[in-house]
């Protein structure tokens, strides 16, 4: 009886697929460059703006989901009892918002 692995093979072509990349130097980088350069043209500082723009607003999130991890830490442990009554008093806050069919105003 033969066990099959738990873990998938990895060919040897896909963790060399970048290899390459490796192989370019400074007259390869250049070419690079200066093709960016011919694709992007007058676009280029708008999209570096656009591109700092964005990572300034992800790293902005990110420290408001921190900050606000923070918050919930530091912030003292209800207990049960407490946490029942707020839910108590969630829920008939709610019924008591939602029209009744037995008005006791004597307008029914």
């Amino acid at each position: 009886m033969t066990t099959l692995p738990l873990l998938p093979i990895v060919l040897a072509s896909e963790v060399t697929s970048l290899a390459f990349i490796q192989n370019i130097g400074m007259p390869g980088l250049i070419v690079i460059l200066v093709v960016a350069l011919l694709i992007f043209g007058r676009r280029l500082p708008e999209v570096a703006r656009s591109m700092g723009k964005s990572i300034m607003e992800f790293k902005k999130g990110l420290k408001d989901a921190q900050t606000d991890i923070e918050d919930e830490v530091k912030r003292p442990a209800k207990s049960p009892r407490q946490l029942s009554e707020d839910a108590t008093r969630e829920a008939m806050s709610k019924n008591s918002a939602e029209a009744s069919p037995y008005r006791t105003d004597g307008q029914g």
